[in-house]
């Protein structure tokens, strides 16, 4: 069962859009009395920016589960405006 989820780990994470790298490095970019306010996720590989991270919420998703959700409930949304 482990390596069950540590196969879905690897494959549900986003990789990098120019290297592919799965690895990623976290940059403080802000900080609010010592505590991260503002993070940007680079790989770490080519050293590109992936997501930025500010106050609680991501860019964009962060893995393909949370991108297929993303897409579904922006085509619920738009068949609700449509009928």
């Amino acid at each position: 069962m482990s390596r069950i989820k540590e196969f879905f780990h690897r494959w549900n994470k986003r990789g990098c859009p120019q290297c592919g790298g799965k690895e990623e490095t976290c940059v403080v970019k802000d900080t609010i009395q010592g505590i991260a306010a503002e993070v940007s996720i680079c790989c770490e590989q080519c050293g590109a920016e992936i997501n930025y991270w500010a106050y609680g919420a991501y860019l964009f998703p962060q893995t393909k589960i949370e991108i297929v959700r993303a897409f579904f409930v922006g085509l619920k949304r738009k068949l609700r405006e449509w009928v």
